[in-house]
């Protein structure tokens, strides 16, 4: 029986650690057999009305695309399927894959462990190269960095100093930006007073990632 379609959900909690109500917790990535692919991005929100979707994406990829990975899903449920027994963490994932006839079936497992693979490829590098989405894809693995030249910034702003993720190359030292402030669209301008290659161990420090629910950075142009 083929698939109809695959969703992951992709929970990022730490134990003792409150979120913000912009800060990002939760991811749904949704791909159907016809090549359209939906994914949510949801932040903590009110702690009394739970996590709210701030952003979202659609777009289509290729009926070959789509074949190679439910293929690999499909090699990794023949495989890995008592991990459905194991129970959630503050980081963990949720696939359910959805059959032709209907048929749902399930399977979890924590975002801390890399060895996600079916036969020699890794699964959350297979769906982020298909995809190819310019912002951070948690998936199996949770890993904010995968290869791209990405940038730390630390910018200046009326309310103090923040840290931000961009892969854009032109922002510099001294530069104005426009920046996202918040869940519902909000920017501020401000000055970058520093630039450093992003590290994953820096994640948990970054206000704001790259392409980030609520824009992107946006650098001024200087006015001639």
């Amino acid at each position: 029986m083929s698939f109809d379609k695959i969703k992951i959900i992709s929970t990022r909690l730490k134990y003792g650690v409150s979120p913000s109500p912009a800060d990002e917790v939760e991811q749904h990535v949704t791909i159907w057999s016809n090549g359209e692919v939906k994914i949510s991005r949801y932040v903590f929100g009110d702690i009394r009305s739970g996590y709210v979707k701030a952003w979202s994406d659609t777009f289509y990829i290729t009926k070959p695309d789509v074949e190679n990975i439910f293929e690999h899903i499909s090699m990794y449920f023949a495989e890995n399927d008592e991990k459905k027994k194991k129970k959630d963490n503050p980081g963990c994932w949720e696939m359910t894959v959805t059959m032709e006839d209907g048929m749902r079936k399930k399977i979890r497992g924590h975002l801390c462990h890399d060895e996600y693979e079916a036969g020699d490829i890794e699964l959350s590098r297979l769906i982020r190269e298909t995809l190819a989405r310019p912002y951070p894809l948690w998936l199996f693995n949770g890993r904010l960095e995968e290869g791209r030249g990405r940038y730390v910034l630390r910018v200046e702003t009326k309310d103090g100093s923040r840290l931000y993720v961009t892969d854009d190359e032109s922002i510099r030292e001294g530069d104005t930006v426009l920046l996202p402030a918040g869940i519902d669209g909000q920017k501020m301008e401000g000055t970058v007073t520093a630039r450093k290659p992003y590290q994953e161990s820096e994640a948990s420090k970054v206000l704001y990632s790259l392409s980030t629910i609520s824009g992107r950075i946006e650098r001024l142009q200087e006015e001639a």
